[in-house]
């Protein structure tokens, strides 16, 4: 925040403020996550809780942890498939651990998505990659991740009659996602005349900004390079539904864990509830919000026993938040291991 003095000059915020507002911002995360908690466990009785938690099935459990992390490596074998016509292309351990401390930022900062840009810049720091190669490649990446979900919702409409926010939504996400992704090929494939445009527009700026600029297009182009071969470009897609399948894979296996009769389907629904729910900025970890959202989806297909919905949302959130916390904090350490 910049403050101006009478002279119209910046004026630095007081010491006081500076220390302020991220306390401010610490104890609304908090607080928040507290009555999130609260509001999920009010109804249930703290010994059914323990008796559910206690009966459920840890080979289970196991199984959709091992998923959830095979989710990650996949995520990275795709993110490495854009960068499959660079010569020095960045190995896969360090698009591993950089997609892992951008996991850690989005689960720790509340508030704001961080994780994204945060996992691009720790790639560009220790690989010299360009980072504005990396948001080209992101911008891929969410198109086919809009594309998947997409995708299972149409899977799902003939089964189930699904919450408006996820119905109403549903086409008009299809429709953006695939019209993005067709725009994207267009412009990987037709990148030299999109560079002359660049270059006609950008011309009319000062000198300084032209040098600046330019290579930050060219950049940004070099990461849309996947697109400009159908091979790659359907390889890209078949990985995508690979991603969605362990996504949808991880809810489901849970579901047997604690005894709950519901199959592959419903577990499709959680994933795409969780992700819609994982939007708009949230609390730390998504604490309380993210327990609601699942409990919710429990008691829509008719789970009665709510502290069988409690241990499955609790079960579910630390099965994705333990390997977060973990694998990006060995992330963050290997970094500053190595400078």
């Amino acid at each position: 925040m910049i403050l101006y003095n009478q002279e119209g000059g910046p004026q630095a915020l007081p010491y006081t403020q500076k220390k302020t507002f991220p306390w401010l911002r610490l104890v609304l995360a908090v607080g928040l996550s507290a009555l999130g908690l609260w509001y999920v466990t009010r109804n249930v009785a703290l010994s059914d809780l323990r008796l559910a938690l206690a009966s459920a099935r840890p080979g289970y459990i196991l199984l959709a942890l091992v998923i959830y992390v095979g989710t990650t490596a996949a995520k990275t074998w795709r993110w490495r498939l854009l960068y499959h016509a660079q010569e020095d292309a960045p190995a896969f351990g360090a698009l591993f651990w950089a997609v892992n401390v951008g996991q850690l930022i989005n689960t720790a900062v509340p508030f704001v998505r961080l994780g994204e840009l945060a996992r691009v810049y720790d790639l560009g720091q220790h690989t010299g990659q360009s980072k504005v190669q990396g948001l080209g490649t992101l911008v891929v990446e969410k198109t086919l991740d809009l594309i998947s979900l997409a995708f299972l919702f149409f899977v799902l409409v003939p089964f189930f009659v699904l919450p408006d926010l996820i119905a109403g939504s549903g086409p008009s996400v299809a429709i953006v996602s695939l019209m993005a992704f067709v725009f994207l090929v267009l412009v990987a494939r037709r990148t030299d005349l999109v560079r002359r445009l660049a270059a006609y527009l950008i011309g009319w700026l000062p000198e300084g900004w032209q040098r600046r600029l330019l290579p930050w297009v060219d950049s940004g182009l070099a990461g849309l390079a996947a697109l400009r071969s159908g091979r790659a470009s359907l390889v890209l897609l078949g990985s995508t539904l690979f991603i969605l399948l362990l996504s949808v894979l991880t809810p489901y296996l849970l579901l047997p864990a604690l005894g709950i009769p519901l199959g592959l389907k419903h577990g499709a629904v959680m994933h795409i509830a969780l992700t819609v729910g994982a939007i708009p900025p949230s609390t730390p970890a998504r604490i309380g919000i993210f327990e609601g959202i699942v409990i919710f989806v429990l008691a829509t297909f008719g789970v009665e026993d709510s502290a069988v919905r409690l241990a499955y949302a609790l079960i579910f959130h630390l099965l994705l938040v333990v390997p977060q916390l973990v694998l990006g904090g060995i992330g963050l350490l290997r970094r500053q291991r190595h400078g």
